[in-house]
């Protein structure tokens, strides 16, 4: 595995197990790679779907190939509650530069405990190729009926939006549309961990 900068953005969380006696949870996100770890803010009031969108930038070293995450309810009355834990693989990342993840947790008796929904970026050290090139394209064969004309502006946000359909639906969701803001550049500045 190449070593560079992991980029990795917390999206947020959907259907946690409610820890919480009285009230709503408000839950936060622990990611470690190695001897790095970062906390992210708590979503105050979050519940079982906890929205979190902070990015933290981490150094990948040679062998690191997944990242730890936890996800934790704040208690002020008493200790944290622990909500679920998963491990999350890097090697898509590492080798195509970038993965949406949503990965199922697990509680301490290793039942189900939720979805992470991360967005990993690599880039490479100088010098350094990703892990393997990303496949080819696979050539799409030609549809039988002739598609509408489109003018010359539909044409190309059509192929500026196309990169960023990854389901292939013919439109784009939150994650894909939050992939095509941080290629933008939406997101420097923004809870952004160094």
């Amino acid at each position: 595995m190449p070593s560079g900068t992991l980029s990795i953005t917390l999206l947020g969380a959907k259907d946690l197990p409610n820890t919480q006696w009285i009230g709503t949870q408000d839950p936060y996100c622990v990611v470690a790679l190695g001897q790095q770890r970062f906390r992210c803010k708590t979503a105050s009031n979050g519940g079982g779907a906890p929205i979190w969108n902070e990015r933290v930038n981490f150094t990948v070293s040679e062998g690191q190939h997944q990242l730890s995450g936890a996800v934790w309810n704040s208690n002020s009355m008493n200790s944290d509650a622990f909500i679920g834990k998963c491990d999350i693989p890097l090697n898509v990342a590492l080798r195509n530069g970038h993965d949406d993840v949503s990965i199922p947790m697990q509680n301490e008796k290793g039942g189900p405990a939720g979805v992470l929904n991360v967005i990993l970026g690599f880039s490479a050290a100088s010098g350094q190729q990703p892990a393997a090139p990303a496949p080819a394209p696979t050539p799409t064969p030609a549809a039988p009926a002739p598609a509408p004309q489109l003018s010359d502006a539909e044409r190309r946000v059509k192929e500026a939006f196309g990169k960023y359909d990854k389901d292939g639906n013919g439109g784009i969701d939150k994650n894909e549309f939050h992939m095509l803001l941080q290629d933008l550049g939406f997101f420097k500045g923004l809870n952004q961990e160094k």
